[in-house]
């Protein structure tokens, strides 16, 4: 099985019109048929991107933004969070 893997600044180009390689970005991970994959880390990171780019009126409403990527997160063979599990990452001491 593939995947895509990806950070929060490939998530920022998909979904932000403004961004560099936004249609290629789209594409790839919003409409493609590969299953995306990245860190829970991303939804927080994403939240502060988008609120960064309404300040900047790069963004009418951030709250659709969100929104759409939550519904995204939902999906079938949307965005998948991993879930960050400090344990199995670190040995025990």
């Amino acid at each position: 099985m593939t995947l895509l893997y990806t950070g929060t600044s490939g998530l920022i180009r998909a979904y932000l019109a403004h961004e560099a390689e936004h249609t290629e970005f789209r594409e790839l991970l919003l409409e493609g048929e590969l299953p995306v994959i990245t860190s829970e880390l991303t939804r927080v990171e994403f939240a502060s991107a988008v609120s960064v780019a309404q300040r900047g009126n790069r963004v009418e409403v951030s709250s659709r933004v969100l929104d759409r990527f939550d519904r995204d997160r939902w999906s079938r063979g949307g965005i998948t969070l991993l879930r960050l599990n400090p344990g199995s990452l670190l040995s025990r001491t």
